[in-house]
């Protein structure tokens, strides 16, 4: 056999061998998809539904790939699968930030701490640069007892589970509440804080959260658990905190869309952020928005953005909202 003949064998296996990897590659691609589409179906299957926008970075990798190989059909195929897996990440019940000076102004900032990390310092500065009305912490755990006393002066509202077990998140505030409580609620045990505010702040209830992940739990369940504990009223509802789960899943589209619930602002992505508290991680750049606020319809908002890393693997989320004065009107007139 001469040179010319083995390097069009070789040229062939070569030729054969990718397109075999790019046709395999397509097909798992489109498993994955398929998948994360039938969240309604298993609670597991949602947990794929959080990768959406990486299936649609590797899908257009892919379909480059077919252009190389001239699979023109496969690739009309792979551009409209793009196209719609792609819009159904930003198909999300979303409230889009609009200008009402006759509201009552909030500041809320939500921030999951990371357990373990020795940032204290770092989130005392954000805060105090910040000044929120209401701050929402989750991995509160016994250790940030320090950061509660040091931001006590500030924030003389305090109610948090700081120390008992699975239950690590607080709320703090400048502001005075009717009432507060904290622990971990209904059969999934939820980790929350909430507070109910009087008639001079707009009758608001907020809430903080942390959902644990979609594999291991049952989200909807914890979900459904925060309406049942802080939901039952009709007045004006905000609740913030790392919800382990993008705004486009199905566990949380439905739950939102079922409550009249809508996710303030447009969002960003808020983890992951750092692997450990004091190194640097190269692939630990934001992907993935896990972190939220969600406003009941009565509630507008005003801004909403990711604040600046303070050495946790989650950046906070910054939302200034407006409570409706009429809320305030009515229940002072009973």
């Amino acid at each position: 056999m001469d040179y010319r003949m083995m390097s069009f064998y070789t040229k062939f296996f070569v030729r054969r061998l990718f397109t075999s990897l790019v046709l395999l590659s397509f097909c798992g691609l489109l498993a994955l998809i398929l998948v994360s589409h039938l969240g309604f179906l298993h609670q597991k299957a949602d947990a794929f539904s959080h990768f959406r926008l990486h299936y649609s970075v590797a899908l257009l990798t892919i379909i480059g790939f077919l252009f190389i190989l001239k699979s023109y059909r496969l690739m009309l195929a792979g551009t409209l699968l793009l196209v719609l897996n792609t819009a159904n990440a930003f198909s999300y019940p979303t409230k889009i930030a609009t200008a009402d000076t006759r509201e009552l102004p909030l500041k809320v900032m939500t921030l999951n701490m990371l357990f373990g990390a020795n940032n204290e310092r770092d989130i005392v500065q954000l805060v105090r640069k910040e000044r929120p009305d209401i701050l929402l912490l989750q991995e509160a755990y016994r250790q940030k007892g320090r950061l509660l006393a040091a931001l006590k002066k500030d924030y003389p509202w305090q109610e948090s589970c700081t120390g008992r077990k699975r239950c690590s998140v607080a709320i703090l505030s400048k502001l005075p509440w009717k009432e507060a409580g904290s622990g971990n609620e209904g059969k999934d045990r939820l980790a929350i804080a909430w507070a109910k505010f009087g008639a001079r702040y707009g009758n608001v209830t907020i809430a903080s959260v942390h959902v644990r992940w979609p594999y291991y739990s049952n989200q909807r369940s914890q979900l459904d658990t925060i309406f049942k504990v802080v939901g039952n009223s009709r007045s004006p509802l905000v609740i913030g905190g790392d919800f382990n789960a993008t705004p486009w899943s199905w566990t949380m589209r439905s739950f939102a869309e079922a409550n009249n619930l809508s996710v303030a602002g447009i969002v960003k992505p808020t983890w992951p952020v750092l692997a450990r508290s004091n190194s640097r991680c190269m692939l630990c750049v934001p992907q993935l928005p896990i972190d939220h606020v969600l406003v009941s319809q009565d509630v507008r908002v005003a801004s909403r953005r990711n604040g600046p890393s303070v050495r946790s693997d989650h950046l906070p989320v910054i939302v200034e909202i407006g409570v409706p004065r009429w809320q305030t009107a009515e229940s002072s007139l009973r």
